[in-house]
């Protein structure tokens, strides 16, 4: 498992899981300062990392004899069902049906635990009561302390003078409150605001979401928001290698090709082998390469 886990290719907007989640997941610590987004990823390939752990390399079976295979087989299929509840629970879209169903699978994944000598903690009885508070109040997404956790790190980044303890704690809640009430304008203006009002907030909310300056609410809020004010995208670093579009990924270069053409039917594109037409020129090489792009506050 340690194996899978340091070899994982994560999708490009996730980014690859942090060394010291993986040096806890493997170590006696339990995992206890892995973050809640972290869990949620390993949470997403545990069946598989568990299954490499396990498979016998020449039947991609459960690798053991009698018992131990038995117990093996029991603990994948405990697993399994655990992931298959908690994908279900965190879904942003949920009926109770579906809630219920995710808290059986956690039930019965929670009995062959049990069977198997495992202890249960606390948190597993709260989990026999999901479908009740996902009832009362929705989907967990947008109650959970996800979103409230992620705002540290926005306080993390104020600039104190570590001097004055009151000095310390004031800085932080005049930012903190600012920030809110930036946000509250800007998310809700008055319904009879000028024109120009209107031009200088989107101004304004533009220029806070480049500069990362709106504290982040919960995931939901995040997507539901217009996007006025994070239309700009941004750039990280690029990779230094220059790319050729005709050796990556196999070939790109007629995708991207095809593509400018589409997008910018103006110009007229002419391939770089082509030596008869007039046109501009799409080379193939002398191009950045990215990891990422950050554009309405995703990755």
């Amino acid at each position: 498992m340690d194996q899978v886990l340091c070899n994982v290719t994560w999708p490009s907007q996730i980014g690859r899981i942090p060394k010291s989640v993986i040096q806890q997941m493997t170590s006696n610590t339990k995992g206890s300062n892995v973050k809640a987004d972290e869990w949620n990823r390993v949470r997403n390939i545990l069946p598989v990392m568990l299954w490499m752990a396990m498979r016998n390399v020449n039947s991609d079976d459960i690798d053991g004899i009698g018992p131990i295979k038995s117990k093996r087989i029991q603990l994948f299929h405990a697993v399994l069902t655990l992931c298959s509840g908690l994908r279900t629970l965190l879904s942003r879209t949920i009926t109770r049906r579906e809630a219920k169903q995710a808290q059986l699978e956690l039930s019965k994944a929670a009995v062959q635990l049990l069977h198997n000598g495992m202890p249960m903690t606390i948190n597993w009885h709260l989990a026999m009561h999901y479908s009740q508070f996902i009832s009362l109040y929705g989907p967990v997404g947008s109650y959970a302390t996800w979103p409230y956790e992620r705002n540290n790190g926005i306080l993390a980044r104020t600039r104190l003078f570590k001097g004055d303890i009151v000095q310390m704690t004031t800085t932080c809640m005049r930012k903190w409150v600012r920030q809110q009430l930036l946000a509250a304008v800007l998310d809700n203006p008055a319904p009879n605001a000028s024109s120009n009002e209107q031009n200088l907030l989107r101004a304004l909310r533009s220029h806070l979401a480049i500069n990362n300056e709106l504290a982040e609410g919960s995931p939901i809020s995040t997507e539901t928001n217009d996007g006025e004010a994070a239309s700009n995208f941004t750039l990280p670093v690029p990779i230094k290698q220059l790319l050729n579009l005709q050796d990556v990924y196999g070939d790109i270069y007629e995708v991207v090709f095809n593509h400018l053409k589409k997008a910018l039917p103006d110009i007229h594109w002419v391939d770089e082998y082509d030596l008869q037409e007039d046109g501009v020129t799409l080379p193939s090489r002398g191009h950045r390469e990215y990891t990422h792009v950050r554009m309405k506050g995703f990755r």
